[in-house]
């Protein structure tokens, strides 16, 4: 078969070579028949808002409002290749969209002009959203007037300006958990005197740059560029949000009308559409390098500009997009009607009507591989193998020409077959890497292997049926385990498993998100029918089991996510997983726990469990719960006195198990004037010359330590607040509400369960009015939230009757149901958080039954929500 060489479709620019290459053609769009334009029955994307999606693996597009298709209510979102993933039912009146983006891990993004985002998680339907003003605590007032006119996407999150000139960014590693401390809020673009607002600066364009990764640290490098008719505003995180720096001023930046920073922030590309010039500045935007005087059509202005890697500058046309170089020349390639472009690492895609093209730079490899009358040694043994199929002892003549030059030759056709698209040279490169291979002594094979295999899984998710035209580059770059992720959306668990045998990779991640999509929809599957089917297909694998029972547990299924934790091995896992779980129900869960630590023997699954049992139960219930667990009380002999500085359960103790030795003890150190410590250190030796009573020495050594604690420093320090031989508790108890960080140490240095600490910060504050704030840091920043819980503090606070408060904790409860999370917003009277809860997790039912509870202005509220939702 005779195949063009590639050379032949490339462009010279300057004295680089470039391509333009199809991935896609024929697009076949999955848009019905009746949305297609009547007058010349051909689909046009013109008629659409287009979103390209990382590496152009996934597009969305939404009809504009000038289309006679904008009625059609829909939001398709599909393949490049063209095949529909789903589509979202959306009313587009009712809910104006300001701009639709992806996220790094292909996660839809819709923002809405109220100042509302949703995030859709998978490709289900299933989304959340939140309200942006109201994170950023906007005053109702202003926010009710406000709107957002622009969205810029980057890797890294989004910017949003708003009708009156405010800038927002969100990152997105907190697109699904945002909060004020997450988001950049940038000076108002406002001209003011006298601290009154005259008029809005008029903006012309803007962007932002790119900053390395999605870490917070990340976010003091970001940088947005604003081009105003005053000239040049650049903001940062540290731009005071009262203050405005001072502009730029040049005649060439106070018309800008397109704007774009290269990846690697040194050059700024900037399109004036008055004098249809186009700018490149250093990327501080101080110093002019090229000026490029560009053909005058009135007719046409291009429409999007975009940076090719940090090589060349992409301006889009209406048929055409015009590539700049760093002099005067340019090229051309025409397309069939608006093309939609989209930049990454390696080159640049570009969307048309009918097909999807990739555009890059032709690296020096591919070029001395390919390029007519090349002598390079990667085009000699490519030569050879044309030499070798047709039995030419040329063949090995090509060989000795080579010579010495045999294994770069070899490197040069690997690398160059990773830059093909075409299965032809593909094949052709490697065959030649093959066989200089071969007559090379010492060759590491590494990177031919991994080329063969990594081409071998892109010609797969290339073709059209999956339609991820990925780059190698792009896959190098990513890695195969994000691939995976981006197929584990769109559920190819078939492939995914395929892929990684093929890579000798392990498979349950695959396998749990396998099972965890079958428990969501197989409702019509009785509990003993599905545990059969997903027990047999995951019992060679080692996946996390308590993962899967989890899902089971939040769809309701607490049988089946029993009979699914009993194939876990792991005991500290089923414990974890079952005091977990324990927050949210009334059954035995702890007893269960408890049975299945003691037959394993496990000390820190035991203990863990003792101090949930204690916190958690009366002394007469704790002591019924362990009765016949031997290893539980041995255990609890040891730590009795971190589990109860009080006392009480350690007399309890040993009445229960006939300790007369240890309730003597105990009557000892429970003498209201026993501060004597030479009685103390007599009992304390008299304890520990007998094993049956060391951990009665245990004990009294540590009520020493207190004593001194308490006559010594606590007494000086607080007062007369402070009574010798109280009880730790009492003396952590009334320390808290004055020193919180001291009362922290103390616990510290007595060895006191951080989780019980933590209860008995909760206890404490909770009761204080004008600690609430203290408790509310203590949980957020300080760590007590995740050693407890937030649901501890939501149920504590509302116990106490304080409903206001409570209501502060339940967006943060992670282990609450979407149903019990909305109860607990109505329980607090905040009805209005809880039909946005059944709003953005897409609740229709529950919304209708709120709905259907109420009247007056409740009803209403739940009601505009379904309306919303297009329900």
């Amino acid at each position: 078969m005779s195949v063009s060489n590639p050379s032949l479709s490339w462009e010279l620019l300057d004295t680089v070579f470039y391509r333009s290459r199809i991935c896609y053609d024929n697009i076949n769009w999955p848009i019905d028949s009746e949305n297609i334009n009547s007058n010349n029955n051909e689909f046009s994307l013109n008629n659409y808002f287009v979103s390209i999606g990382p590496f152009a693996s996934i597009l969305a597009l939404y009809p504009k409002p000038s289309s006679n298709n904008y009625l059609s209510n829909k939001i398709i979102i599909c393949s490049s290749s063209g095949n529909l993933i789903f589509t979202i039912n959306w009313n587009f009146i009712n809910n104006p969209i300001c701009e639709i983006g992806w996220s790094e891990n292909n996660e839809l993004i819709i923002v809405l002009k109220s100042g509302k985002y949703r995030i859709y998680y998978n490709y289900e339907g299933d989304f959340e959203e939140f309200d942006i003003f109201n994170i950023i605590n906007l005053p109702l007032n202003l926010s009710s007037n406000l709107s957002i006119i622009k969205v810029i996407f980057s890797k890294s999150g989004f910017v949003i300006q708003t009708s009156n000139n405010n800038f927002i960014y969100i990152q997105n590693n907190n697109l699904r958990n945002p909060s004020i401390s997450t988001i950049i809020q940038f000076p108002q673009l406002v001209i003011k005197q006298d601290s009154m607002i005259i008029e809005p600066y008029h903006i012309l364009s803007w962007n932002l740059n790119s900053i390395p990764d999605n870490s917070i640290k990340s976010l003091s490098k970001l940088k947005l560029f604003i081009f105003t008719s005053a000239g040049l505003l650049i903001l940062n995180k540290n731009t005071p949000i009262d203050q405005l720096p001072s502009f730029k001023h040049s005649s060439l930046l106070n018309s800008i009308s397109l704007v774009n920073i290269s990846p690697n922030n040194n050059f700024a590309a900037l399109y004036c559409s008055l004098s249809y010039r186009l700018y490149i500045l250093d990327g501080n935007f101080n110093d002019l390098l090229v000026q490029h005087d560009l053909e005058k059509n009135l007719s046409s202005q291009p429409t999007s500009i975009s940076w090719c890697s940090n090589d060349v500058v992409v301006l889009s046309y209406f048929d055409y997009i015009s590539v700049i170089g760093p002099s005067s020349d340019s090229v051309n390639f025409f397309t069939n009607g608006n093309s939609f472009i989209r930049g990454e690492i390696d080159g640049l895609y570009y969307l048309t009507n009918n097909q999807l093209n990739f555009f890059s730079k032709v690296s020096k490899i591919t070029e001395d591989t390919f390029k007519i009358g090349s002598t390079s040694p990667s085009a000699i043994l490519i030569d050879a193998i044309d030499y070798l199929d047709k039995h030419s002892p040329k063949a090995n003549d090509h060989l000795e020409i080579i010579d010495n030059n045999l294994v770069i030759a070899v490197d040069n056709c690997i690398r160059a077959s990773s830059e093909e698209f075409d299965l032809y040279w593909q094949k052709k490169l490697l065959r030649a890497a093959s066989f200089g291979k071969i007559n090379l002594d010492l060759y590491n094979p590494i990177e031919f292997v991994q080329t063969c295999d990594y081409l071998r899984i892109l010609n797969i998710i290339r073709s059209q049926e999956i339609g991820i035209f990925l780059t190698y580059n792009q896959l190098i770059n990513i890695g195969i385990e994000k691939l995976i992720d981006i197929l584990l959306l769109r559920k190819l668990h078939y492939l995914c498993i395929k892929i990684v045998e093929f890579l000798n990779l392990p498979n349950f991640k695959i396998l749990t998100n396998w099972a965890s999509y079958k428990l969501k929809n197989s409702s019509n599957i009785n509990d003993d029918e599905l545990l059969s089917i997903l027990y047999n297909k995951l019992k060679n694998s080692k996946i996390d089991w308590t993962k899967i029972a989890y899902i089971s547990y939040i769809e309701g299924r607490e049988k089946l996510a029993r009979n699914l934790l009993s194939y876990e091995p792991n005991t500290l896992k089923k414990i974890e997983f079952l005091l977990d779980i324990n927050i949210n129900t009334k059954g035995d869960e702890l007893d269960y726990a408890l049975i299945k630590a003691n037959e394993d023997g496990d000390v820190d699954c035991i203990i863990l469990i003792l101090y949930e049992l204690f916190n958690s139960m009366s002394n007469a219930e704790f002591f019924k719960k362990i009765d016949d667990k031997f290893n539980a009380i041995g255990i609890l002999k040891n730590i009795v006195y971190q589990m109860d500085p009080n006392f009480e359960m350690l007399r309890n103790f040993m009445f229960q198990y006939d300790d007369i030795i240890g309730l003597i003890i105990y009557d000892i150190l429970n003498e209201k004037d026993l501060t004597d410590k030479k009685k103390l250190i007599k009992l304390q030796s008299l304890t520990s010359s007998s094993k049956s009573t060391q951990y009665l020495s245990i004990l009294l050594k540590q009520q020493i330590k207190l004593i001194n604690l308490q006559k010594e420093d606590l007494q000086i320090k607080f007062n007369d607040l402070i009574i010798p031989n109280e009880s730790l508790i009492k003396t952590i108890e009334k320390i808290i509400p004055i020193d919180l960080k001291y009362a922290c140490s103390i616990a510290s240095k007595f060895q006191i369960n951080n989780k019980q600490l933590a209860f008995t910060i909760l206890k404490t504050l909770s009761k204080k009015n004008d600690k609430f704030s203290e408790l509310y840091d203590y949980a957020t920043l300080n760590g007590g939230g995740k050693l407890i819980g937030f649901e501890s503090f939501y149920y504590q606070l509302a116990k106490n009757g304080e409903k206001r408060q409570a209501g502060l904790y339940i967006p943060l409860c992670k282990n609450l149901t979407t149903k019990q999370i909305i109860k607990a917003y109505i329980c607090c009277g905040m009805w209005k958080e809880a039909v946005f809860e059944a709003s953005n997790k897409n609740e229709i039912e529950i919304l209708k039954a709120m709905r259907d509870s109420r009247d007056g202005w409740e009803a209403k509220i739940a009601s505009d929500e379904i309306e919303r939702l297009g329900k």
